[in-house]
């Protein structure tokens, strides 16, 4: 047998490994300004976790929204035809990047998502945060959002 043969086996072993790995969706992504404005825009989005720690799990507040951002820097959140629209911003904070959500109306439930949330985990179909209340108490709030 031809001795660079030997040598290219394992070589060869490798590539074939590599290429034959298919993209896991909750493959944890790099946290930072672009992947996160980048992935925000790929999909519609819905809430799949919205913790409070004044008033415990309120997810099930979020029921039934679809969220969708835009290159403009506008986020609509739809319910059953209603369309409200808010901002959105992706930026680098003390070392952390955050994505700010404003809605600028009096809709109670939508304000409860207008914080500057670190981005604490990021995959292709999630985007994990919390925010950490600036006052005595310290609160901490937890949102999920997931690609529908």
């Amino acid at each position: 047998m031809n001795k660079n043969f030997l040598y290219l086996l394992p070589l060869l072993l490798v590539v074939t490994v590599f290429a034959s790995c298919s993209k896991n969706d909750d493959e944890v992504l790099y946290i930072n300004t672009q992947s996160v404005s980048t992935l925000a825009l790929e999909d519609n989005w819905k809430v799949t976790y919205f913790f409070d720690d004044d008033d415990g799990d309120e997810t099930s507040k979020f029921n039934g929204y679809t969220f969708t951002f835009n290159t403009a820097g506008q986020v609509t959140a739809s319910l059953n035809g209603v369309n409200k629209t808010g901002i959105w911003i992706v930026r680098q904070d003390v070392g952390r990047t955050e994505l700010e959500i404003d809605f600028n109306d009096d809709d109670d439930q939508l304000d409860e998502l207008d914080e500057d949330w670190d981005v604490t985990e990021l995959t292709n179909n999630r985007i994990k945060l919390e925010d950490l209340d600036d006052d005595e108490d310290n609160d901490i709030e937890y949102l999920t959002l997931e690609k529908i």
